[in-house]
């Protein structure tokens, strides 16, 4: 790394559990520009207000210490604002971060009957949405985030690459709603995914997705990880560029 940088060590009990290093940003990303909105002008003298977590690696195996990343990264962009501007004189206003999504989810091996039980235990979930006009319900895309994630996506656009995989039969049995033109069963979108799941109380849905799986047939979920589950790393996914 070259230029303004910081570096961290979490530490879990004494023992190193993950490396993080933040340092300076993609001199142009077209992806960043055109969500802030700024002008070559512009960009040019705010620039170092952004900074990329160039480096972020979590030494244990992550079935050990489950959400281990999410917590590390959370804790460092607490402070890490204020360290930089203790370091390099002046404050972080933006974090950017490059993920390389893999495809690596297989085919859904769960039967409709079973996805329909699933769709019946999250209907027990409020939903806070309200109007009209909106395209699907929160059960079905709940449950197809769960049956995506034990296929081993993860992030909200994994998600919607692998419903989009998903037989119009499952889609029908989550919950899915005809679309009114064609009759044809769609899947989420990745915004969709996201608006969603961010106002879901986690615990509950964990409590409700692990009785399920209790119920189901034991080979079941052996299938799904010979199919799908990706090799242990240090992040499904972290957070993306803007």
């Amino acid at each position: 790394m070259v230029g303004e940088s910081l570096r961290y060590v979490a530490e879990l009990d004494g023992q190193w559990v993950a490396l993080l290093a933040f340092s300076a940003p993609a001199l142009h990303l077209k992806g960043r520009e055109r969500w802030i909105g700024w002008s070559a002008r512009q960009r040019a003298r705010r620039l170092g207000l952004v900074v990329n977590n160039s480096r972020f690696l979590v030494l244990p195996d992550r079935q050990r210490y489950p959400n281990l990343g999410s917590r590390v990264l959370g804790l460092c962009l607490r402070r890490l604002s204020v360290d930089w501007e203790a370091g390099w004189g002046h404050p972080v206003l933006v974090v950017e971060s490059f993920v390389d999504e893999a495809e690596v989810t297989g085919p859904c091996s769960f039967r409709a009957p079973a996805l329909e039980s699933l769709l019946d235990r999250l209907s027990a979930l409020p939903d806070p949405r309200r109007g009209h006009g909106l395209r699907h319900r929160q059960r079905f895309v709940v449950a197809c985030a769960v049956i995506s994630t034990l296929m081993g996506a993860c992030g909200y656009r994994a998600f919607e690459n692998t419903t989009k995989k998903f037989t119009q039969r499952q889609l029908r049995a989550l919950g899915a709603q005809p679309d009114e033109e064609d009759g044809r069963y769609d899947p989420p979108s990745d915004s969709t995914f996201q608006r969603v799941l961010n106002r879901l109380d986690a615990s509950r849905v964990a409590s409700i997705v692990g009785t399920w799986l209790a119920e189901q047939e034991v080979g079941a979920p052996g299938r799904l990880a010979q199919q799908g589950f990706p090799p242990s790393g240090p992040m499904g996914e972290g957070p993306r560029a803007p």
